[in-house]
């Protein structure tokens, strides 16, 4: 696990600039790796190709230093990730012919380039970005694993280009490429940043910096001066032998849990778990326990407000495991502590609340550990969500007329809405539901992504764009899947390809690696993200139970007849700090003047005592406009004031 930069640039700039330049980025992300740095700037074909990275050593701690080189130093590579299957892969290669030089899982990937070409990601299981330069064939092929666990940033003119995992990194090599790194801001983005509180790829919030997508490759010819990026994996398009019963279902996916869990183990330091007391966390330790007996270091995080406390499902989960058990309470003050910290660290702004926890947990498993499993991804792949729901509600209220469903969202617009308490979240949640009442399945997965009607969020904007561009890439995603797929198949693939990919995982990544800790997924292995996708509906949703087939694997394996649990998350009732602990922040931020200046936020609408009207009106919007004015204080303007305001 570590972080990559790199670039391919034009030879005139000078190996010891670029030296100096590559060294820079990756020292922009030591927090990513603090075990170590690798460099290497090689002449190619008129240009200069430079490969570097920041270590956190997992796997072959000694002897995995990279760049690594294949035998005769023809092919190198830098790598972001583990490889699950690199010990079956490197037997294979060994008979082969193929010669290690370390026992590392990176060096798989030089070899496996040798027999297969750009077609080696087809075998690797794993999470994973690299970057391998072909110096005999002069190519430079740049990867991102099946579902984005991790990251993969390019900066891309021509067949000129700088990569790196972190936009920091990017944005630190302007002495690298001629007119800068670009920081003029994409107003599509930004739009999108305040309606679902992340940006989706390929965006990003910079206009010439784009996500590599998951589950593709960008593969650079330097001779021919060629590029091309393609996909190598779609979850639709792939095949899978479904059971033909619903108990060979859950055996088999029992059984394939515990191989993925197992897989995912693999490593030359102690590995953790964190266990919120839900079904996802508590299955992968309950596998990894059958490893560690005894041993395995289990966390949690606790909340003082009982609605959003699970330490007591935690604690019966880890005494059956018999596993050592940390917890750590969360309060208001622990996590409005935290702000600092995470606000310089934003690359781009970003408004999941629950990055606030995520880093808590991560912070505290990383001062004892460097690896831990999480059950991150079961809600995605297994329907776990309330918008997995909307099916089973439409069947019991038959088809609303579209005047009725417009009355009662307007209704539902104009009431209190939050995670402050129990009665907020549920219209919450109504709110959610109703906007995916319509008729078009499409359109009703859609709305229930928003959070707000788009002219509200564009009339918070100095320049609007408009959210269509966002909305037709997320209709083309849900439209997809070919023809018999289910609207739950259909959700499930937008999910795993939208907001899986860039909130979840990003929150994920982003947090662990700040703390410098590798949290691994393995309810996101792709062997299990398929098998789930393809299997019927009502293995995974009956009436109102989401996760049908996980409750049973875990009741069976916890000794419960049947599971009765409410589904809870990490809620940060944020919108409690607006008017107290946060109000000078706001204001600072929120000054007209201010705002009038910069050109992202309409003062006539969210500025000056505006802005307290829209965070009680509108909170979720509102915390991503703060969030957004944060980024761009402390990260464009480079002013740090509003730190004293905390």
């Amino acid at each position: 696990m570590c972080g990559i930069s790199g670039f391919l640039l034009k030879d005139n700039i000078g190996l010891e600039a670029a030296q100096n330049g590559l060294e820079t980025m990756c020292g922009a992300m030591f927090h990513r790796g603090p075990d170590g740095e690798g460099t290497l700037v090689e002449p190619c074909a008129g240009h200069l190709v430079g490969l570097g990275m920041r270590r956190l050593a997992i796997i072959d701690t000694e002897g995995g230093q990279q760049p690594i080189y294949n035998e005769d130093r023809s092919v190198v590579v830098v790598f972001n990730g583990e490889l699950y299957n690199f010990q079956r892969l490197r037997q294979r290669l060994i008979q082969q012919g193929h010669t290690f030089a370390t026992h590392s899982d990176t060096e798989v990937l030089v070899h496996l380039y040798e027999e297969k070409g750009a077609a080696l990601v087809d075998d690797l299981v794993g999470m994973f970005a690299f970057a391998l330069l072909d110096i005999r064939k002069r190519k430079l092929l740049l990867a991102r694993d099946r579902l984005g666990i991790k990251p993969l940033h390019v900066l891309q003119r021509g067949n000129q280009v700088l990569f790196s995992s972190e936009l920091k990194s990017l944005l630190a090599a302007e002495s690298l490429w001629p007119t800068g790194a670009s920081r003029q801001i994409d107003p599509v983005s930004l739009e999108a940043m305040l309606m679902l509180m992340y940006v989706p790829g390929p965006r990003t919030i910079y206009k010439d910096i784009k996500k590599v997508p998951p589950g593709h490759l960008l593969e650079l010819d330097l001779e021919r001066g060629t590029h091309e990026q393609r996909c190598y994996w779609d979850l639709s398009q792939t095949r899978v032998d479904v059971p033909r019963t619903y108990d060979q279902a859950r055996q088999q996916l029992d059984a394939l849990l515990d191989t993925c869990v197992q897989d995912h183990l693999v490593s030359d330091v102690p590995v953790g778990a964190f266990v919120s007391g839900g079904v996802d966390s508590s299955l992968v330790a309950s596998y990894a326990a059958k490893r560690y007996p005894g041993q395995l270091q289990t966390f949690s995080i606790g909340f003082t407000e009982e609605a959003y406390d699970e330490t007591p499902d935690a604690l019966a989960i880890v005494r059956k495991l018999h596993t050592p058990h940390t917890i750590q309470y969360a309060t208001y003050e622990a996590l409005y502590d935290l702000l600092p910290t995470i606000f310089r660290a934003m690359d781009e702004p970003f408004g999941d609340s629950s990055m606030l926890p995520t880093f808590l947990v991560s912070s505290m498993a990383s001062s004892r550990l460097k690896v831990v499993l999480s059950g991150d991804g079961g809600d995605e792949i297994f329907a776990g969500y309330t918008k997995h729901l909307i099916e089973y509600v439409k069947g019991r209220v038959g088809t609303i007329p579209s005047p009725a469903i417009g009355g009662l969202q307007r209704l539902l617009r104009h009431l209190p809405k939050s995670r402050a308490n129990k009665a907020t979240e549920l219209l919450r949640k109504a709110e959610k539901t109703a906007r995916g009442l319509g008729a078009d399945q499409a359109g009703s997965y859609l709305e229930m992504m928003k959070l707000a009607d788009t002219s509200f969020v564009s009339s918070l904007l100095a320049n609007p764009v408009g959210f269509d561009a966002v909305a037709d890439t997320i209709l083309s995603a849900y439209k997809r899947p070919p023809a018999g797929a289910s609207p739950l198949q259909r959700t499930q693939y937008t999910d795993a390809i939208v907001p899986l990919a860039d909130d979840m995982l990003v929150k994920v990544d982003r947090m662990s690696m700040l703390s410098s800790l590798e949290v691994r997924v393995p309810l996101l292995d792709h062997r299990l993200v398929e098998f789930g996708y393809h299997l019927p509906d009502e293995y995974k949703l009956q009436g109102r139970t989401g996760k049908r087939i996980l409750k049973d694997i875990y009741c069976q394996r916890f000794g419960l007849d049947r599971y009765t649990k409410r589904k809870q998350g990490f809620g940060v009732p944020i919108e409690t700090w607006f008017d107290t602990r946060l109000a000078p922040m706001i204001r600072h931020l929120f000054d007209p003047a201010r705002l009038s200046q910069q050109g992202l936020f309409n003062p006539d609408t969210i500025g000056g005592d505006k802005a307290f009207t829209v965070a009680r009106t509108a909170p979720f919007v509102f915390w991503n406009a703060l969030m957004t004015q944060v980024w761009f204080n402390l990260q464009l303007e480079e002013d740090d004031t509003l730190l004293g305001l905390l």
